[in-house]
């Protein structure tokens, strides 16, 4: 299980082994680049990382839902924190509540605060249980 404490090399290598993006410019050579002392202290740990990919304008948004949906069962809840501080898309919010049933109830309503209100159809089908979301399995 990663930890802010854990290496930020551990977090590129398990993003590796799940299939993330390897080509020039992706994923796995951008977080490589910032783990050599570009943009974050060399090769820290993963709060240094993930505080990067936060607050920097040039890594996307959706890159924040592939780590949840992909290796988020692999992460502890402060580590997910700040994935699921990135998103900013209703719609991505929900269908993180949707597909991951490894979040806390603390993570679930974080989530529903982004998309609450402003997605009335989807709203309206988890009311009538046409989407049906995934319950929290670990305490808040």
């Amino acid at each position: 299980m990663l930890t802010l404490e854990s290496k930020f090399s551990e977090f590129i290598e398990l993003c590796r082994k799940a299939g993330a993006c390897a080509d020039a410019g992706e994923a796995i050579p951008v977080m490589e680049y910032a783990n050599k002392g570009n943009g974050m202290k060399a090769d820290g740990t993963c709060v240094d990382g993930f505080k990067l990919y936060l607050e920097s304008e040039k890594f996307p948004e959706p890159w924040a839902s592939w780590v949840l949906n992909v290796v988020g069962k692999e992460m502890d809840d402060k580590c997910r924190q700040f994935f699921i501080d990135k998103i900013k898309e209703p719609m991505s919010s929900l269908q993180l509540r949707t597909s991951c049933d490894f979040l806390t109830n603390a993570e679930h309503a974080v989530l529903l605060s982004k998309y609450e209100g402003k997605l009335p159809v989807a709203e309206k089908e988890i009311t009538d249980g046409v989407v049906v979301l995934q319950t929290a399995k670990v305490a808040p």
